[in-house]
């Protein structure tokens, strides 16, 4: 498949800034500190916060709980029908200059499972 040219733009402006970022992980601060911030969103933060409601706020935190769950379900779905359908590798693969920060939960890279969960949770 060829890419429009400014796709093709677009790619090189974000293969740069992922070497340039990639770059900023060989301080060990960094790394755990990136670390730790996407472990959180690899669901056990969301499972805490369901299970903490409850304890909280009591019965009336149920359908939150319960809204939350579904909307979890959903955005899980859409998030492996879409990479499945976009099938995008990641930084690391796609180019040997890239490190990787953290053993990631799929092959593909888009939609980012962590920002649809997030953004999904918040609306």
């Amino acid at each position: 498949m060829r890419l429009a040219p400014s796709l093709v733009r677009l790619q090189e402006l974000e293969l740069g800034l992922c070497l340039r970022l990639s770059q900023v992980q060989r301080r060990r601060s960094v790394l755990r500190f990136f670390r730790s911030g996407s472990n959180a969103g690899d669901g056990m933060f969301w499972f805490a916060l369901a299970g903490l409601l409850p304890l909280v706020l009591g019965a009336a935190a149920l359908p939150t709980v319960r809204r939350m769950a579904a909307v979890g379900i959903a955005a899980t779905l859409v998030s492996k029908a879409l990479k499945s359908l976009t099938s995008r590798s990641r930084p690391f693969s796609a180019h040997a200059g890239v490190l990787l920060g953290a053993t990631p939960l799929d092959r593909y890279s888009f939609p980012s499972g962590h920002t649809l969960h997030a953004v999904a949770f918040s609306t």
